[in-house]
């Protein structure tokens, strides 16, 4: 029998000169930078600490919510369900300051990102995110 945790996370959708900024974990994996939201947080309080812990970054404007979806991972005895809340950010700030959590940083196209090792949920918050840009 496997324990079940519920955890919900938010991950900013940043776009640059038609690039969008991509994190790689030691799995090799790559997703949207941020993370999971604490107890009693807002998701904005949580995207503000998740990208100055990941990126050092401390001055980020969020805009509006892309999309939610959601995926499970079974590790050992523990089932994790993750809902996934991505926002469309901006910064203006331009080193990143890399820490632990990820292997790469990279700002990657558009074309290049179809065929990445990524879950396929960020591969559709980013198509939609481009329809509602395009609107």
């Amino acid at each position: 029998m496997y324990k079940k945790i519920q955890k919900v996370t938010v991950k900013a959708l940043i776009e640059r000169s038609g690039k969008i900024l991509l994190v790689k974990d030691s799995k090799g994996f790559w997703e949207l930078p941020g993370g999971r939201i604490e107890h009693g947080e807002e998701p904005s309080q949580t995207l503000v600490r998740e990208l100055n812990e990941e990126l050092g970054w401390t001055k980020i404007s969020i805009e509006n919510i892309i999309d939610v979806w959601s995926f499970s991972s079974i590790t050992k005895n523990i089932h994790n369900h993750f809902i996934v809340l991505v926002y469309s950010c901006t910064s203006k700030e331009k080193n990143i300051i890399k820490n632990y959590e990820y292997v790469e940083y990279e700002w990657i196209s558009i074309e290049e990102i179809k065929n990445l090792n990524m879950r396929d949920g960020y591969k559709k918050s980013i198509e939609k995110y481009l329809t509602l840009k395009s609107k």
